[in-house]
């Protein structure tokens, strides 16, 4: 990226360096590694990372040890949400990244600072209930700008995205006769990218020491990611293909590998497990739940085949089917979504035939509840009327089986593909042009805030006080005289104890003081971040207003 690009990114704890424990999957696993890489591989100047008061030190950590090791890179700063003005080092951002796929912050942030750049978004599912409203409706009725783009991690993603934008825009457009409500932005398709130093092929024999669930002379089938037949992939019809490879390669030691981590509150493992035994194969069966992210490289390394029977609309890319590309693993999986721009038929895998009837209304009635204590329904209803062969699921995983020196021949295209097309580096670069482009672009004056999208305490909660606190004579409280003031949740970072202890003081001092005096004397300061803290020591019995005041 070319001098002078400066990138702002919200951060979140566990979203650069430090996982919140467990195994992590999918958005999550892309956000944090997409994190990293930004600050490695980046030609940005620099980034800024904007964070919440309360996250501020554990991000900070954060970035600590993301950036600890590299050797180039963009300089990193960090500042707390309420600080941020959209300057750093004298000048403004020139974009914004949202790897999270948060279609509305980014854009309030903003108007709020009065700001003007190209803001991209990163977005990783469309299908469930709650996401028209909550995630597209703002794109429709903010102030998206043709320089801003919502990111696609593949073709049919875009596609996809560009449908449901329409079908929103016409559907409000004809309820509430709106005809020119649509998108203004961009789509523009950037892959998740795939640490291939860190997902590596490895010496098979010294991973399963590793890894006690595979003998050492198994065939070892591996199946990574969110364990749920509502909104991933029906692993049953996996089980009954096992069972018939087992039965048709009796000289062969077999072994399914089952690694990830269902929904809380779900039963699918026991379900599986039951299912499995059923089918006499619980023996030859083995679930990694949960599967620790630390594990994974170890684990696609001492495996021979990965297969994904996705068939599920929520999957948009398929972040395990690169990783273990990246592994020097052959794939099996099926023909559905963005799996079919990253695995190519005959050369790194197979592509399963899926067949699917999408059309289900039970589904769209229950999209209203999708996400509601957890159900999902509707997206089980939609996995529900897909079908992936299990004939020719069969025949791809009986092909590789069979044929060992292919499983390496696709291992090894794969993971040249995984090179070219999904390490971070060439998606970074990929990103770096993207911002160019935008960043190059007219971008006209900054739009004007939005009334109904920013809250009006002011105005809606205007009756709750007895008394609006507009001035007052405030003077030391009895008994208070001389004590330090103490913030007992200062990790919010809301409360600053220095502004605390020298309003205070200056109370104390001239014996008392009116609110407008306060506020005077620590300006520049904001006049409402000054009277919060002044209503604090109020609340917490250090001042108090003058009696007849």
């Amino acid at each position: 990226m070319k001098p002078g690009i400066r990138l702002g990114m919200f951060a979140h704890p566990g979203t650069i360096a430090i996982p919140l424990g467990g195994p992590i999957f999918g958005m999550h696993s892309a956000c944090r590694s997409g994190a990293q890489a930004i600050l490695r591989h980046s030609e940005a100047e620099s980034v800024h990372f904007v964070c919440s008061p309360q996250a501020t030190p554990y991000t900070r950590r954060e970035i600590e040890i993301a950036t600890a090791e590299r050797t180039k890179g963009p300089r990193c700063s960090l500042e707390p949400l309420l600080d941020f003005t959209g300057r750093k080092d004298g000048e403004p951002l020139t974009a914004w990244l949202d790897l999270g796929g948060d279609t509305t912050r980014p854009f309030a942030f903003r108007r709020r600072i009065g700001a003007n750049y190209p803001i991209a978004v990163v977005h990783h599912s469309v299908s469930y209930g709650y996401v028209l409203h909550n995630w597209f409706l703002p794109l429709l009725l903010g102030d998206v700008r043709p320089q801003d783009t919502l990111v696609c991690t593949s073709p049919s993603a875009l596609r996809v995205m560009a449908r449901t934008l329409d079908q929103m825009a016409r559907d409000l457009g004809e309820q509430h006769g709106i005809p020119s409500l649509a998108y203004k932005g961009r789509l523009d398709v950037v892959p998740l990218g795939v640490d291939c130093d860190r997902f590596r092929p490895r010496e098979k024999a010294a991973a399963r020491e590793k890894i006690p669930w595979i003998g050492k002379d198994e065939i070892a089938l591996l199946w990574v990611g969110r364990i749920s037949a509502h909104d991933k992939a029906d692993l049953i019809p996996l089980l009954r293909v096992f069972r018939k490879l087992v039965e048709v390669h009796p000289g062969k030691k077999l072994r399914l590998v089952i690694a990830g981590s269902p929904r809380t509150g779900s039963d699918e493992l026991s379900v599986l497990a039951k299912e499995a035994v059923r089918l006499e194969i619980r023996d030859k069966v083995s679930e990694i739940s949960p599967c620790q992210n630390e594990l994974l490289p170890d684990l696609y390394a001492a495996s021979d085949i990965f297969v994904s029977p996705a068939d599920s609309v929520q999957e948009m890319f398929g972040l395990t089917v690169v990783e273990a590309m990246a592994s020097g693993l052959s794939v099996v999986c099926s023909d559905w979504g963005g799996y079919r721009d990253s695995v190519v038929h005959g050369e790194t895998g197979f592509l399963v035939r899926t067949y699917g009837s999408l059309g289900d209304e039970d589904a769209v009635d229950l999209g209203e509840w999708s996400l509601l204590g957890g159900e999902l329904l509707d997206q089980l209803v939609l996995a529900q009327s897909v079908a992936v062969c299990p004939r020719g699921l069969f025949q791809a995983l009986s092909t590789l089986v069979e044929k060992p020196d292919l499983r390496r021949e696709m291992g090894r295209a794969g993971r040249l593909r995984a090179e070219r097309k999904f390490a971070w580096p060439k998606v970074v670069s990929e990103y770096d042009a993207l911002f160019r482009e935008l960043s190059a672009m007219d971008l006209g004056k900054p739009l004007p805030g939005h009334p109904y999208s920013r809250p009006r305490f002011d105005e809606v909660f205007a009756e709750y006080p007895s008394r609006v606190f507009a001035d007052a004579l405030l003077e030391p409280s009895d008994g208070e005289r001389g004590k330090k003031p103490r913030d007992p949740r200062p990790e919010t970072g809301t409360i600053d104890g220095g502004t605390l202890a020298a309003v205070s003081e200056m109370v104390e001092r001239r014996g008392r003081a009116s609110l407008l005096e306060i506020e005077t004397a620590f300006a520049p300061a904001p006049a409402h971040r000054i009277r919060r803290h002044v209503l604090w020591l109020m609340k917490y019995g250090h001042i108090q207003v003058e009696e007849n005041a």
